[in-house]
């Protein structure tokens, strides 16, 4: 009942607030945030919370400038040998860590702080959040050096433990080269041998690449990072004061080193756990910018007074994609327990007719006005990876026109094909599955090698019982929220509006709080919808993940072809070839249909006082969080104005070569 109070009350300030607006201070920035953040840590953060405090109060070796650009950070210049191996980076002399009242400390910022963050995460009883970053480059002797404390760790001997870290220096590939330079050695693969990454400097852009000081972190132990007074602070800002559960505020660091590009002189972060509130702050000048949902921008676009004031952001470089299970647990080729699995679906995602049918049936159009009632069409991606992110000799990745090549692969499109093109298509759709039907049907509907059978109930939706007989029973698994099951029951009423019921039949279920660890690990779904974030600069920062036991293989199924074809592109060396041939196996696996992208992330309904695009372009990493180069302005940007600085904006960093 408070929260729908709360809504209409939201509404209703929509249009009848408009006066006692407080002046908007230039020099503060007003946020709100939901979740309170556990540490200051660096190497524990793990939402959206933690991220934006790291990203002010920490700078590391790079950043990103606001057309997403990679500039020098802590690290005033690098070199990197031939074949990408090994990275070199020299530091700015004379940056020192700061207090939680901005006083500078006796701590300068020193190659050690770097090395030391590389022990911190080699520890597994640290527990780091990040540490997978350092998997993703393989950091020479690292998986090496980690696995052997575990193993000193399960026999409870201390003396493995600390003859393995005294061999930190010799195993892992971190080395000082003197107080203000460190190399590191980057891409080993599972037989040792060191390969190199093109694409390195991206990855250091995430917060395990952060430094660490030794000595202030030895002084507090476990207890570093759990108040502002147990930090220290390398980056633009500082935390002054922490009021857990309430404010955090965040104020300029005087000292830095690039002061002249931070406008914001305080963050202050206000803990609002509805966040439907949050429009109404926006209007009496309490925050800084606001996303607003549907049904407030439904109210906002009747106002004369917000209607011209609300825009849409740009896309995001992360893709929702529905999930198919294929049966098999992932990463080996064996099957999920029968008892989990639904007979019917399982025999027909195996056949790509049926896969193609539910591809090209997705209405991606009509499932985003759901949630953006104006621009859906804009946040379609048709594509795994995102565009606008990743080129080569100036085209982009996505973009390229090369078509798979193997037997069977007729009429392939290319990645670009698929960029472009408009997939939802009914009579297509319909045309598949019939395919389908009577391939995998005796011709009276009962279905091929699926009996009856009851699953079992589970935590997303009870007991239910599938014939073996036609209608197919998929059963669509979704959110708590209600914009996820609004979408789960048009999902629902249009498959079986295309097909018909009798032949599909949508079984709708909804789990509770965590998707990945009640649905999609144990594979209790048939479809679901899902995210990944693309972590790094080259096209494996996903595909590769999508392989026969890649960590977003949810679905399990198994192509030898795709395989073979990452295999081909990590090995090459040269970029062209390499993007050719992801763009070949990113376009072979969405032909095959072994999941369906749908729509990108991002591309939120807005009001805000922040200058379009002067602050840094959201990229790899954690850098896109930063407020550094951010500017407020004296009222809420106009749509116009937002359109016509995103149209500047393109055109610059088209003419930067980016």
């Amino acid at each position: 009942m408070k929260k729908i109070l709360v809504l209409f009350l939201s509404v209703l300030t929509v249009v009848s607030l408009t006066a006692c607006r407080k002046e908007i201070d230039n020099d503060v920035w007003h946020e709100i945030y939901a979740r309170e953040v556990a540490s200051l840590n660096q190497y524990l953060i793990k939402d959206s919370t933690g991220y934006l405090i790291t990203a002010n109060i920490m700078d590391g070796l790079l950043e990103v400038d606001r057309y997403g650009t990679i500039q020098p950070s802590l690290a005033e210049s690098y070199t990197v040998t031939p074949d990408f191996t090994e990275w070199t980076f020299s530091l700015r002399e004379g940056v020192y860590w700061i207090d939680n009242t901005g006083a500078q400390t006796e701590y300068e910022v020193t190659a050690n702080d770097f090395l030391f963050a590389v022990k911190y995460l080699g520890d597994p009883k640290n527990q780091a959040q990040v540490k997978t970053e350092f998997d993703n480059v393989a950091l020479a002797g690292f998986r090496e050096y980690y696995n052997a404390l575990v193993d000193c760790d399960l026999a409870e001997d201390v003396a493995c433990r600390n003859d393995v870290i005294s061999q930190f220096d010799t195993m892992v590939g971190v080395e000082v080269i003197d107080k203000y330079t460190v190399k590191y050695q980057v891409g080993e693969d599972e037989e040792g041998n060191i390969n190199g990454l093109s694409y390195f400097d991206t990855n250091i852009l995430g917060p395990a690449f952060y430094p660490l000081n030794e000595e202030f972190y030895t002084l507090h132990g476990k207890n570093y990072g759990l108040d502002e007074f147990r930090t220290l602070y390398s980056g633009a800002y500082y935390v002054s004061d922490w009021t857990r559960d309430k404010e955090i505020v965040l104020k300029r660091n005087e000292s830095y080193w690039d002061l002249e590009k931070v406008h914001i002189k305080e963050i202050n972060m206000q803990k609002v756990a509805d966040s439907a509130i949050g429009l109404q702050l926006f209007q009496r000048g309490e925050v800084s910018s606001v996303t607003v949902d549907g049904q407030e921008l439904t109210a906002l676009q009747k106002s004369s007074k917000w209607n011209d004031k609300i825009y849409l952001s740009d896309k995001g470089k992360n893709t929702y994609w529905f999930a198919l299970n294929f049966g098999i647990i992932a990463g080996t080729t064996n099957s999920v327990e029968e008892s989990k699995l639904n007979p019917e679906f399982n025999v027909f995602v195996q056949n790509k007719d049926f896969r193609k049918a539910l591809y090209h049936s997705m209405p991606k159009e009509l499932l985003l006005m759901q949630s953006r009632p104006t621009g859906a069409q804009e946040m379609i991606r048709n594509t795994i990876s995102p565009e606008n992110y990743l080129s080569v000799n100036g085209v982009d990745y996505t973009d390229l026109d090369v078509i798979p090549d193997c037997t069977g692969c007729t009429n392939y499109p290319s990645l670009q094909d698929i960029k472009n093109s408009d997939t939802y298509d009914e009579a297509l759709a319909v045309e598949y599955l019939d395919k389908a039907i009577a391939a995998l049907t005796d011709g009276s509907g009962n279905i091929t090698d699926a009996d009856q059978k009851t699953i079992p109930s589970f935590s997303a939706v009870n007991s239910y019982t599938v014939d073996g007989k036609l209608p197919i029973d998929i059963l669509y698994i979704h959110g708590p929220g209600t914009e996820d099951t609004a979408l789960g029951q048009l999902y629902k009423a249009k498959m079986e509006e295309i097909f018909g019921r009798d032949k599909i039949n949508i079984i709708l279920g909804t789990y509770k709080s965590s998707g990945y660890k009640e649905i999609i690990l144990p594979q209790l779904y048939d479809i679901i919808y899902d995210s990944f974030g693309f972590k790094w600069g080259d096209p494996s920062a996903q595909l590769d993940r999508l392989d026969f036991d890649g960590i977003v293989n949810n679905g399990g199924y198994i192509d030898p072809y795709y395989e073979q074809l990452l295999l081909d592109a990590k090995a090459a060396t040269d970029k062209q070839t390499r993007y050719d041939l992801f763009a070949q196996a990113e376009a072979y696996f969405i032909e095959e249909a072994y999941v369906i992208p749908w729509r990108a992330t991002g591309g939120a309904y807005k009001l805000s006082y922040a200058v379009p695009f002067s602050g840094p372009m959201p990229s790899f990493g954690i850098a896109g969080y930063k407020y550094k180069g951010l500017q407020i302005q004296e009222d809420p940007v106009t749509t116009a104005q937002y359109e016509t600085a995103k149209l500047t904006w393109e055109e610059e960093k088209k003419n930067l070569g980016n």
